[in-house]
């Protein structure tokens, strides 16, 4: 009788900041007419959770052999900045502001974690967008948020179903200011959102939209060739009203960006 050979998994450990760590270092910016922020990380952290850093940093690429990566067309201090502080926490702190602002920065978290291969962090910006979906659900405003997640995820997207199968049948006053795919995914699953509209979903219900965390936990096989070099989503916040700039350098800056409670209408999104 052969014997059956079984691939054994191996999974990456913990990362623990207890004897001293190599960093990295990650130039961020919301805009090419910005200065970049600044960020120097532990690596064996954003390696354990990022599965696009895991493979950057560890590629025959630039960004392997120098440490140092620069990401474009990111917010700083409303996604980056999220994302590093959950990191190293678990707790998701956003930037105060309007329940729209919210909605956006959990909306704009899932969407960039989806292009850093960041599922844990995907699955949290869910369970943390329910129950703001249920006190403002419905807020008009909010449309802004959809036509973000719509314009930054592609068919068949965890985040596009949770969005339909919990939308709370309000009124749609004018079809242009909705993504026709939306609209679409709307009509056709009537059937499916009867029992989830204006209620907080259990953690059994949100599993059906979580992505699955365990490939980004296992230790990595071999290296993307191509990985670094992929389009990255805009999640950078829409054109705000703003109180007050910041100065910044040409090369870094320090602080964050002024945030927004409200939307004008040249909002890019």
């Amino acid at each position: 009788m052969a014997a059956s050979h079984q691939t054994q998994v191996e999974y990456k450990k913990l990362p623990t900041l207890r004897e001293p760590q190599n960093t990295v270092t990650i130039y961020v910016r919301a805009r090419e007419n910005m200065s970049f922020q600044k960020y120097i990380i532990h690596k064996n952290f954003i390696c354990y959770y990022s599965g696009y850093f895991d493979a950057a940093f560890h590629s025959n690429f630039k960004e392997g052999e120098s440490q140092e990566i620069n990401l474009e067309d990111t917010s700083p201090s409303d996604v980056f900045g999220v994302f590093v502080n959950w990191m190293y926490t678990q707790k998701l702190v956003l930037s105060e502001g309007s329940p729209l602002f919210m909605f956006w920065s959990y909306v704009a978290l899932w969407t960039f974690a989806e292009m850093r291969i960041i599922p844990m962090l995907q699955n949290q910006a869910l369970r943390e967008l329910d129950p703001l979906r249920v006190e403002f659900g419905s807020c008009q405003h909010f449309i802004w948020g959809y036509r973000f997640a719509y314009k930054n995820t592609t068919k068949g997207s965890p985040l596009r179903q949770y969005l339909v199968d919990t939308w709370d049948n309000r009124k749609i006053k004018d079809t242009d200011d909705y993504p026709q795919e939306l609209l679409l995914d709307i009509v056709n699953s009537i059937g499916s959102r009867d029992l989830k509209q204006g209620r907080g979903l259990s953690e059994a219900e949100l599993a059906n939209y979580f992505v699955d965390e365990e490939p980004v936990r296992r230790i990595r096989t071999q290296s993307a060739t191509d990985i670094t070099k992929a389009p990255a989503t805009k999640t950078t916040p829409p054109s705000v009203s703003t109180s007050s700039k910041r100065r910044r350098d040409s090369r870094t800056t320090e602080g964050s960006e002024s945030k927004s409670n409200t939307i004008n209408g040249n909002s890019t999104i």
